[in-house]
């Protein structure tokens, strides 16, 4: 019997889910037997969970070398996370499904010190890692994906700061930590564009699936933006040009050619940048945004920025801001994981999607040192 073990997320704003009881349920239904992580946080409760007839267990059982007194971890147990688990120095074993960030197809990220204490626990445990994020199929198009959400979320929470900036208030801005949803982060981004002049807005790649996140709410707030394709930036595009909106949302993927944006100005020049909102949020040495040396929370989603002249620029620097609207992300990736995980309990050759990114995985131990 294949094992499905839904574990929790070390992060205390992550309230996510891969699997909602809906589709635990069903995946039940096809054979597999799935586990649960108790959690306080999780979108979903523990409750949802059993009434389908998961089984729930303790938080940390994941992490156990066995599924009963004395057995080895079944090698057709596949646990499933949203981000990287706590790591604390102990084997991984069996296979595990959850977005890492932690390497590319070109390279390991050695500038996180993360990246090598997950492979490596992995390495002594012979587990294997699927990255979400390299989950694509015969075409190369990504399967699972939070990208749209996030353009959404994160346009959202720049527009309400970027007017709050626009006409004077003070204060580091609303705090986001509490679970909500998009209908109420779009009626807040409302209430605040009534009582402001129009923002001059720009939206960096808007074609892409975060991009049509950032674009869709724009739209329905009745906004315009400017469109720059990243391939204009540095050529068409100057810092100065960029440094001219009230809004910059950057919704990039990035990669070692892409050319580094808005170094912090050395003069007394008038900026008029309020807010970046760096939806694609790269966490590596990729980073485009030269403003941004870091990375901020929902707790304080917002990086201060001196640009001289008394002027500050609020850099919104989230990398989960899916995590604010949970259940709707958790259905969202819920959705797209089912077909694969109906592959992956089915007993049949594994599908495109899996075969890659297990390769990737492989390819990734082979380069640690």
């Amino acid at each position: 019997m294949k094992v499905i073990y839904i574990r929790g997320e070390s992060n205390p704003n992550e309230r996510r889910t891969p699997i909602t009881p809906q589709d635990a349920e069903r995946l039940i239904e096809m054979g597999a037997q799935v586990k649960v992580s108790t959690s306080q946080g999780r979108c979903f409760s523990d409750d949802a969970f059993r009434e389908v007839g998961c089984v729930v267990e303790a938080a940390e059982s994941w992490r156990e070398p066995g599924i009963g007194a004395g057995e080895e971890k079944p090698a057709d147990t596949l646990t499933i996370g949203i981000k990287v688990p706590a790591l604390d120095g102990k084997p991984m074993r069996g296979a595990h499904l959850f977005f890492a960030h932690q390497y590319t197809r070109n390279r390991i990220l050695l500038e996180k010190p993360t990246a090598t204490h997950m492979l490596n626990a992995l390495r002594k445990g012979g587990g294997v890692h699927y990255d979400m994020e390299f989950l694509a199929d015969e075409n190369g198009a990504r399967i699972t994906a939070f990208s749209t959400i996030a353009g959404f979320v994160g346009t959202a929470i720049a527009i309400v700061r970027t007017c709050e900036k626009v006409r004077g208030d003070a204060g580091p801005g609303t705090l986001y930590a509490i679970p909500t949803s998009t209908a109420v982060l779009r009626e807040s981004a409302e209430r605040e564009i009534a009582h402001t002049r129009p923002l001059k807005i720009a939206v960096i790649s808007p074609s892409g699936a975060c991009g049509k996140g950032a674009c869709a709410l724009l739209s329905a707030l009745g906004l315009e933006w400017t469109a720059i394709g990243h391939r204009d930036l540095g050529i068409r595009v100057s810092d100065d040009d960029l440094f001219d909106f009230d809004l910059l949302i950057n919704c990039m993927a990035v990669d070692e050619a892409t050319p580094a944006i808005l170094s912090p100005p050395t003069d007394a020049r008038p900026v008029r940048l309020a807010v970046v909102a760096d939806i694609g949020c790269e966490t590596n040495d990729n980073n485009p945004i030269r403003l941004r040396d870091g990375l901020s929370s929902l707790d304080a989603p917002f990086l201060l920025k001196d640009m001289g002249g008394g002027r500050v620029c609020d850099i919104l620097a989230v990398d989960h801001l899916p995590a604010l609207t949970p259940r709707e992300s958790s259905e969202e990736v819920s959705r797209q994981l089912f077909p694969l995980l109906s592959n992956y309990i089915s007993g049949s050759d594994l599908d495109i999607p899996w075969v890659r990114a297990r390769e990737l995985f492989e390819r990734s131990i082979c380069l640690l040192k």
